[in-house]
């Protein structure tokens, strides 16, 4: 029922398994802020997430800063560097650093969805994403009854059979 931080300063973090990895899995009622510095990985058979944030009534905050790096890697599903969901509040996630990842499903860099609240993505990093059999996304940004924005002036690659650099 209460708020939720997970920082990794400078640790390497690498989650593996058959079927779901999450390497950071930050889930509150309230806030969900996590920070990362360091490298975080995640490899799943059917899901991989990097980061994993969802918050129920308050808001969702990912960093990741200059020099953090974020991996996946899923053989058979989808697989997102970083998933940011709020019920009712507002969505904030800044790329300094490096997302890249690989799923043969849909792919993300950076997926952000506010149910009622806003969404803001921005990337000074470098965003890396390919899909073997579906939709590859560089940023992914929803608001369903806000405001999606986001600012890049970092670099985003994406391959697959329906590639897009930023949908907002």
């Amino acid at each position: 029922n209460g708020d939720v931080l997970v920082d990794n300063d400078g640790g390497a973090i690498d989650a593996t398994s058959q079927y779901w990895a999450t390497a950071i899995d930050a889930r509150g009622f309230g806030d969900a802020t996590v920070e990362n510095s360091g490298s975080l990985y995640a490899n799943g058979g059917k899901y991989a997430f990097g980061v994993y944030a969802t918050a129920g009534t308050g808001d969702v905050s990912v960093s990741n800063a200059d020099g953090g790096e974020i991996g996946f890697y899923s053989y058979s599903g989808r697989g997102w560097g970083v998933f940011g969901f709020a019920d009712n509040g507002d969505v904030n996630i800044t790329n300094d650093g490096a997302i890249s990842g690989y799923a043969y499903g849909q792919s993300a860099g950076v997926f952000g969805r506010a149910a009622l609240g806003d969404v803001n993505v921005t990337n000074t990093g470098s965003i890396e994403v390919i899909t073997g059999g579906n939709v590859a996304v560089g940023i992914f940004a929803r608001a369903d009854y806000g405001t999606a924005s986001v600012n890049s002036s970092g670099d985003i690659w994406v391959a697959g059979l329906l590639s897009s650099v930023t949908v907002a």
